[in-house]
C-alpha cells in the first residue's frame, strides 16, 4: 500500500495532475462478455456476443481473450468494446492480433450502470494498436 502511495504521489509531483498516472495504479485489463440478445437473434439473425475489455493492456491480455472466446464459446466476428489507459505495446500488438484472428468488430466505449447500454471511455497507448487490430 505504501508502494502504491509513493507511486501516485511521484506522479502528481512530476505531471500535476493524477490522470496521468492512470497507468500506475490501473488493473490487468480484465474481459467480461455478454451473449446476444434473444430479441435479435430470433428477428434480425444478430449472433454477435458484446466483449467489454477495461483495464490496463499488459502481454497476457490476448491470450486471456482467445481463452474467453474459446471456453463461452463466442462467435468470431462479435464485438469488443475496449477501455484501457494502454501501457504494454507489445502486448497491444498480440491483443490486436487476438482481435484480428476472431474478426471481432472494436468500438471504445465501456459497460453501463444498467448494463444495457455502453457508455464514453478511452483508449490510448498500446490500446490503439489493440483498436487496429478489430473492423
Amino acid at each position: 500500500m505504501q508502494r502504491l502511495y509513493l507511486v501516485a504521489t511521484f506522479c502528481v509531483a512530476i505531471s500535476g495532475a493524477v490522470a496521468s498516472c492512470s497507468t500506475a495504479i490501473a488493473q490487468t485489463m480484465k474481459f467480461v462478455a455478454r451473449p446476444p440478445y434473444e430479441l435479435l437473434r430470433a428477428n434480425m439473425g444478430d449472433d454477435r456476443w458484446e466483449i467489454y475489455a477495461s483495464g490496463e493492456i499488459d502481454a497476457g491480455a490476448g491470450k486471456r481473450l482467445d481463452a474467453l472466446m474459446e471456453q463461452k464459446i463466442i462467435d468470431d466476428g462479435s464485438v469488443l468494446y475496449l477501455d484501457s489507459p494502454g501501457a504494454n505495446l507489445i502486448g497491444g500488438m498480440e491483443l490486436g492480433r487476438t482481435i484480428r484472428k476472431h474478426h471481432l468488430t472494436t468500438d471504445i466505449a465501456r459497460k453501463g450502470e444498467d448494463h444495457d447500454e455502453s457508455e464514453p471511455a478511452s483508449c490510448v497507448s498500446g490500446c490503439a494498436l489493440a483498436f487496429l487490430g478489430g473492423k
